[in-house]
C-alpha cells in the first residue's frame, strides 16, 4: 500500500513539470501561514473575547466584585501580551467631561468613573475593555487588529448606587498609548515571506519552460488575436453595453445616496461605503460578462477543428491557455475598466472621494476579477462536450457565484443556530464571520473585501475573523491557482 501511495504521489509530481516549484511555493505558503497562526498562539493570548464572557459581578450589599473567572497567564510579571481587534474606533471611547458622568458604575467598562479619568480611552479589544492611560483617537481605528501589553490590576473604589455606599473591588486591564503596536509588525514577516517564496516559485517554474522567450511572444499574439476577435464580436458588444449602463447607474445613484441617506440598498454611510457596494454591482454584472464570452473558448475551437491545428503548433500547453485567458480578459477588461470610470466618475459628483488606495482597488482588482472568472470557467469550458453543455456550465457557475452563494450564507448560519428570520440577524458577529470566511472561497465576493482592505492604512484588519493578510492572499492565489487547473485540463484534452 505504501509503495503504491508513493508510485501515485511520483506520478503525480513528475506531471506538474514546469509547475514544480511553483507547486512548492504553494506548499510553503501554506506552512508559513501555519506557522504564522502557531507564533501568535505562543506569544500572545489571542482570545481575549472569551476572558470578556467569563466576567462576573458579585453584589455583597456593601462590597462589589467584579472580576473574571477565565483569564490570561501572565508571561512577563503581571503583564499579558494580547492580540485581537479593535471593535470601535478610540475616538468614540475617550472619557471627556459630558462623555461620562462621575461616580457611575459601568458595567460594559467594568469599572465606576472617577475624573481622574479623563483623557484615557477604553479600548475594546474582541469585547473585552482595556484602559489605556492616553488618547488614542487618530492613532489607532475600528477593526485594526494590534497586541497591547497590558497589566492585570485590582482597586477599589467607593460609590453611591441607589442612596448606598458601595466599594467596587475590580479586576481589570490597563495599558498605556506605547504599549499598543499593530500586528503588521510581526505579521509582514510572514507575509514577505510567503510573496518572495511564491515569486522564487513563478521564476523557478518559468526557467524550466523551454523557449520562453519564443513562448512569450505566442502569448502576446494569441492574446492580441483573441482580443480582437472579441471586441469585434457583437456579443462583446451586447454585453459591454449591459453592464456599462448598470454600473453608469449604480454609481450615480450610490452618488446621490450619500448626501439623500434612503432605505434602498441598505443606505450608505461613507464614500468607501458606497464604493464597496459599487465593487459589488461591477463583480455582479462584468462576471456574467467574463463568464459569456468563455464559455465556449474551446468548444469552438474544437468544433471548427483549429484546436488540432493549434496543438500541432511548437507551442506549450500553459502558453496557449495564458493566451486565450488574457485575450478574452481584455476584451471584457478594457470595456469593463471604461464603465468602472464612468461609474465612479458619477459617484464622485454626487458624493464625497474614498481613500485614493481603495480607488485605485476598485479598478485594478475589479480587472483581477474578470481575469479570475475567465480562467475558472475556461476551466468548465475544457470540460464541456458541446456547446450546449459549456453553456450552463457557464450560466452555473455565475448563478453559484453571483445568486446562489448569498443562499449559502442563509444557511450555513441557520444550520449553526443563527435565526434568520428576524430583523438585523446580518448584524450578528457569528453571520458577519460566515460571510467573510465563505467570501474567500468565491472571486467576486473577495473582490469587495479587497477593496475594503484598502480603505484602511494597514493590511493588519479584520473582517470577522478574516485578516487582510488572508484577504491579499486569496487575491493572489485565486487566479493561479485557476490557471494551474485550466493548464492541467488542457493538457489532457491534448492527450
Amino acid at each position: 500500500m505504501t509503495e503504491d501511495w508513493r508510485a501515485r504521489f511520483h506520478h503525480g509530481w513528475e506531471a506538474l513539470g514546469v509547475w514544480q516549484p511553483l507547486a512548492t511555493a504553494l506548499l510553503a505558503v501554506l506552512v508559513l501561514l501555519l506557522a504564522q497562526q502557531t507564533w501568535w498562539m505562543a506569544n500572545a493570548e489571542t482570545d481575549p473575547a472569551a476572558i470578556w464572557e467569563s466576567r462576573e459581578l458579585n453584589d455583597d450589599g456593601e462590597m462589589w466584585t467584579f472580576l473574571y473567572r477565565e483569564t490570561a497567564a501572565p508571561r512577563d510579571g503581571d503583564i499579558v501580551l494580547f492580540r485581537g481587534t479593535i471593535e470601535i474606533s478610540p475616538r468614540f471611547s475617550v472619557m471627556r467631561n459630558g462623555t461620562i458622568l462621575p461616580g457611575e458604575y459601568s458595567p460594559m467598562d467594568g469599572l465606576v468613573y472617577k475624573e481622574s479619568l479623563y483623557g484615557s480611552t477604553i479600548l475594546r479589544l474582541d469585547g473585552l475593555p482595556i484602559l489605556i492611560h492616553g488618547n488614542l483617537s487618530g492613532q489607532f481605528f475600528a477593526n485594526e487588529i494590534v497586541t497591547v501589553r497590558a497589566r492585570m490590576v485590582w482597586n477599589s473604589t467607593d460609590f453611591i448606587s441607589d442612596g448606598q455606599n458601595v466599594s467596587l473591588v475590580r479586576q481589570g486591564w490597563e495599558a498605556d498609548p506605547r504599549d499598543i503596536q499593530l500586528t503588521a509588525g510581526v505579521d509582514r514577516w510572514f507575509f514577505g515571506a510567503s510573496v518572495a517564496a511564491l515569486l522564487l516559485g513563478g521564476w523557478a517554474s518559468a526557467q524550466r519552460v523551454p523557449g520562453l522567450r519564443d513562448e512569450m511572444r505566442a502569448v502576446l499574439w494569441l492574446a492580441r488575436f483573441e482580443a480582437r476577435r472579441g471586441l469585434r464580436s457583437p456579443r462583446t458588444f451586447v454585453l459591454a453595453l449591459f453592464f456599462t449602463l448598470f454600473i453608469v447607474g449604480m454609481g450615480w445613484l450610490l452618488g446621490d445616496l450619500q448626501s439623500d441617506p434612503s432605505p434602498l440598498l441598505g443606505g450608505v454611510q461613507s464614500p468607501d461605503d458606497a464604493l464597496g457596494q459599487l465593487a459589488w454591482f461591477t463583480f455582479f454584472v462584468t462576471s456574467l460578462a467574463a463568464v459569456a464570452v468563455s464559455l465556449d473558448a474551446f468548444v469552438a475551437e474544437r468544433d471548427s477543428g483549429t484546436l488540432t491545428q493549434l496543438l500541432a503548433r511548437p507551442l506549450g500547453r500553459e502558453a496557449i491557455v495564458l493566451g486565450k485567458a488574457l485575450g478574452l480578459w481584455l476584451s471584457v477588461g478594457l470595456p469593463a475598466l471604461g464603465a468602472q470610470l464612468l461609474g465612479l466618475a458619477l459617484m464622485l459628483k454626487g458624493g464625497d472621494t474614498p481613500t485614493i488606495p481603495a480607488v485605485a482597488g476598485y479598478l485594478l482588482l475589479g480587472q483581477l476579477m474578470i481575469l479570475t472568472f475567465i480562467l475558472l470557467q475556461l476551466c468548465f469550458a475544457l470540460l464541456a462536450r458541446t456547446g450546449a453543455e459549456a453553456a450552463v456550465y457557464g450560466l452555473a457557475v455565475w448563478l453559484l457565484m453571483g445568486l446562489v452563494w448569498p443562499l449559502l450564507f442563509l444557511g450555513v448560519g441557520y444550520a449553526l443556530g443563527i435565526d434568520v428570520t428576524t430583523a438585523g440577524f446580518e448584524q450578528d458577529p457569528r453571520y458577519q464571520a460566515i460571510v467573510s470566511r465563505m467570501g474567500l472561497f468565491n472571486p467576486g465576493y473577495l473582490y469587495q473585501m479587497g477593496v475594503g482592505v484598502l480603505t484602511n492604512r494597514t493590511l493588519a484588519i479584520d473582517f470577522e475573523g478574516v485578516s487582510g493578510w488572508q484577504v491579499t492572499a486569496a487575491l493572489a492565489l485565486w487566479p493561479l491557482l485557476c490557471l494551474r487547473l485550466a493548464t492541467w485540463l488542457f493538457r489532457r484534452e491534448a492527450r
